[in-house]
């Protein structure tokens, strides 16, 4: 029986006298209260040794790793707008940053690690976004995200040694108040483009119109004035056959004239063809004034 206790207590003091720290992890052993490694040199990933129940091993987590705060962040812009954030983390531990963390920062232990890095990270985005009106919020959101992940690196770098490899925003929310007049304002722009695209509409069929109006008056101009110059033409073209014909008349009469010798000679022959197509009636009609009729001989056809 004794020996049946001996064996278990040799037992229970070896399994407690050997420890494991995981390839993610550095570790630093306390034995009665004090640290027993120097703040620069931590217990690496390995199997160690311990003084049993009077060591005690106290482990940190240094692989990188994403982190989230239990609750969004509600932040106020400069002009008074609530938004809801949603922030994560994404951090990485040094080595040289471990004993700090274990035992300057909150408890002993690494419980209080994550708490405190979330109070930083929500009193400087408080101030961060507290310096910038909610238009410039949304317009230029990533240059305040990169404003965050500058201010915060440094400070938590500076605070607590951890080093930040990026900065999420998982959720970005207005207040109802603000996302409401933000939606009529999106809807009054949305109706002014629409009225100024149907004013722009109204203007070029206004212009075609105006442009249709005018070809057709040019149109009428340019026929108009064809007509008038046809008819000029027309009225040239008679008026100089009409001169034409009655110079040929002018110069066939002058012509026979000449050829009858002169004036009388051209009087006599013209009598004498009168008379061979007079048909021997005494005239019918008499020309001239009462006293002196000129007797109109009826000349056969």
């Amino acid at each position: 029986m004794i020996a049946v206790v001996l064996l278990l207590l040799a037992a229970l003091l070896t399994a407690n006298a050997v420890y494991t720290v995981q390839p993610t992890e550095l570790a630093f052993t306390r034995t009665f209260g004090r640290v027993d490694e120097a703040p620069t040199a931590p217990v690496t990933p390995g199997v160690h040794l311990k003084l049993p129940f009077a060591t005690v091993v106290d482990r940190m987590q240094v692989s990188t790793d994403t982190i989230t705060p239990p609750a969004d962040l509600r932040v106020l812009s400069h002009d008074g707008q609530v938004i809801q954030l949603g922030v994560s983390l994404t951090r990485r531990i040094p080595a040289d940053a471990v004993y700090n963390l274990l035992y300057n920062t909150g408890g002993v232990g690494n419980v209080d690690i994550d708490r405190n890095l979330f109070a930083i990270v929500a009193d400087r985005t408080l101030t961060i976004f507290g310096r910038e009106d909610v238009l410039n919020i949304a317009a230029e959101r990533e240059r305040v995200i990169g404003l965050m992940k500058t201010i915060i690196s440094a400070d938590l770098k500076r605070l607590f040694g951890i080093d930040l490899v990026d900065l999420q925003i998982t959720g970005f929310r207005f207040s109802p108040e603000y996302e409401r007049a933000v939606n009529e304002n999106t809807l009054a722009k949305t109706n002014a483009y629409r009225a100024e695209q149907i004013l722009k509409q109204k203007q070029v069929e206004a212009e075609q119109v105006a442009a249709e109006a005018k070809g057709q008056a040019n149109a009428a101009i340019e026929h108009a004035r064809g007509e008038s110059q046809s008819t000029l033409l027309n009225a040239t073209a008679r008026a100089q056959a009409t001169e034409i014909q009655a110079q040929a008349d002018s110069n066939a009469i002058r012509l026979r004239v000449d050829a009858a010798g002169g004036v009388q000679g051209y009087s006599q022959v013209m009598a004498a063809e009168t008379m061979k197509l007079w048909n021997g009636q005494p005239p019918q009609t008499m020309l001239g004034g009462a006293g002196s009729p000129v007797p109109f001989l009826q000349i056969k056809p």
